[in-house]
């Protein structure tokens, strides 16, 4: 990726997100809607998972809500340090900037798994019978998240400087 080309290029100016429509002056852009509705979906399918393995349901609402938390802080640190952390750097207010894209899922993965294991330990919830809960739901979650990724063509359309 040619940074010197674009200098703004973390905040993706050379493409536009597919913008669904507007509410009073929001926008509401079609890889938003995707991600939401991956983590709704992903939410439940680790409650009929959580139920089947008898699991407190309780718990994992809260273990669900704070690891998507640290998953969503942890998917915008690595993009920043990953893609140009010295335009961050500069612009500090556009870390904050989400709606402009720039999530990458395994910072997310990284950051929000550590934290949920953390916290299954401090709340003496069963570690990998919570995991088997987890596991098909972060799938499906990624699975239909990705679509807006694939419609916003980054994947597809940005040479990477690894290849």
């Amino acid at each position: 990726m040619d940074f010197k080309k674009n200098e703004e290029g973390a905040r993706r100016g050379d493409k536009k997100m597919k913008l669904l429509f507007n509410v009073g002056g929001f926008s509401i852009h079609l890889f938003g809607v995707t991600i939401a509705l991956g983590i709704l979906v992903g939410f439940f399918i680790m409650l009929s998972e959580a139920k089947r393995k008898g699991l407190d349901k309780e718990k994992l609402i809260d273990l669900a809500l704070y690891t998507v938390i640290f998953g969503v802080i942890g998917a915008r640190l690595n993009y920043i340090l990953a893609f140009n952390p010295a335009y961050y750097i500069r612009n500090l207010k556009e870390i904050l900037m989400l709606q402009q894209g720039g999530l990458s899922i395994q910072g997310s993965l990284i950051i929000g798994t550590a934290f949920g294991f953390w916290y299954m330990k401090k709340k003496s919830i069963p570690i990998w019978k919570t995991a088997d809960a987890f596991a098909p739901a972060i799938i499906m979650g990624q699975a239909i998240g990705r679509v807006g990724c694939d419609v916003f063509g980054i994947p597809m359309s940005r040479s990477w400087f690894w290849g």
